[in-house]
């Protein structure tokens, strides 16, 4: 897979950087840590590619953080780099963010295979691909498909690549193992509007508002899970969202309450019940918070009311972007800015949760003894300001400062 191959060079890098045997380590001293919860300060060492709070056999170098804040690398887990001519753009914008953990949510395979060169460069973030995704047919994302012919990423002949439009189970049957050598990280599907599905699936004034057959969306589930695949569901509607724990995805890309824009459905579609939040909390889905695209086009007192419910319930909440021209830190700029969370919600979200959510076999949101060597520098307290977050002095992987 992609991901061992870019681990294998980190790792490589690592051992630069900390010294080529296990007793051997940098020592990083007059850092505030992040815990969690606050900052602490306190020595640290890498070694390894790893953090230890045990002072190595022998220091080879000593960093001195002057009084700067430490915090986990951040993930965003909804991107869709399209455009490969950006392709260093997008590493340094993110990766210079501090974003080292992203889920591309539906691209196109040779696309991604024109750009993971320089995905996979130490210096780069490490992200997964869905490489394609699952729709209806003339369903939304096919508009993009016509975006990306008009602006000449893609030719006509590759018009069909960018999303498998099926309707059927027989559908499914004629492209499903042309999916799998794909070799995906993971699988993306499109519920929208799910409730009014019969009625929009064949009326062409619904084009690209309407989704996948949630009959056909079931059993790509259970495929993807027996070839040992997660699934990622797109929902708009608390219909959507209720259908995509019924068939048991493991991700929500959106919050209910986005896509309201253009739907012709009432609000009170989009508001879900605490019964489906307590529901998502026993599931532990992680439901992705992507406002900062949809701003000024969902009610914001039923996404509000929404994620109230979520919070109270215990509900994993996540960052992402969903835009090739904004970030995580965009996005909780945008929901502080709204008045949703705070600081120490936001930044956990960003350092915790969601690196956790793209990497859950990692042991990556936080610099605990044991936890991958990858942070971020602040020059101030983010829980204190939060524009702090905007103010990285550098950028680190596997223990070696890539930016």
């Amino acid at each position: 897979m992609k991901i061992s191959m870019q681990l294998a060079l980190l790792s490589l890098g690592a051992v630069m950087i900390t010294g080529c045997a296990t007793g051997s380590g940098v020592q990083y001293t007059n850092g505030h840590w992040y815990d969690g919860k606050g900052f602490k300060e306190k020595v640290v060492y890498v070694a390894d590619g790893k953090i230890s709070a045990r002072r190595p056999a022998q220091v080879i170098g000593t960093v001195d953080l002057e009084g700067d804040y430490i915090v986990p690398a951040f993930g965003d887990a909804h991107v869709h780099f399209l455009e490969p001519d950006k392709t260093q753009a997008y590493v340094d914008t993110f990766a210079g963010q501090g974003i080292l953990y992203i889920k591309d949510q539906a691209n196109i395979a040779f696309i991604t295979e024109m750009m993971d060169p320089v995905f996979d460069a130490p210096d780069s973030f490490d992200i997964l691909h869905a490489q394609t995704s699952f729709s209806g047919v003339g369903a939304h994302p096919v508009q993009v498909a016509y975006y990306m012919l008009n602006v000449g990423v893609i030719s006509e002949r590759d018009f069909s690549k960018v999303l498998y439009q099926v309707d059927t189970i027989e559908d499914l049957d004629k492209v499903w193992d042309e999916f799998l050598a794909l070799d995906p990280d993971f699988v993306k599907i499109f519920l929208l509007y799910s409730e009014e599905f019969e009625k929009r699936r064949y009326d062409d004034s619904y084009s690209f508002h309407r989704g996948i057959n949630p009959e056909v969306a079931a059993e790509i589930v259970r495929r993807a899970h027996a070839a040992g695949l997660t699934v990622s569901a797109h929902a708009y509607s608390a219909h959507d969202f209720r259908t995509a724990m019924d068939i048991g995805v493991d991700e929500i890309t959106h919050v209910p309450g986005m896509g309201f824009k253009d739907s012709g459905l009432p609000e009170d579609n989009f508001r879900i019940t605490a019964e489906d939040a307590k529901r998502a909390a026993a599931l532990n889905i992680p439901i992705q918070l992507t406002l900062v695209t949809f701003k000024g086009s969902f009610p914001q007192d039923v996404v509000a009311y929404n994620i109230a419910l979520f919070e109270e319930a215990g509900a994993r909440l996540i960052m992402g972007s969903d835009h090739q021209n904004y970030t995580a830190i965009d996005n909780a700029e945008y929901i502080l800015k709204l008045g949703l969370f705070g600081e120490g919600k936001l930044l956990h979200m960003l350092s915790v949760d969601t690196p956790k959510a793209i990497f859950p076999n990692r042991d990556v949101g936080g610099v605990t003894p044991g936890s991958e060597a990858n942070f971020v520098v602040l020059e101030e307290n983010p829980l204190e300001d939060f524009s702090a977050i905007r103010k990285v002095k550098g950028v680190y992987k596997h223990g070696q400062k890539i930016r």
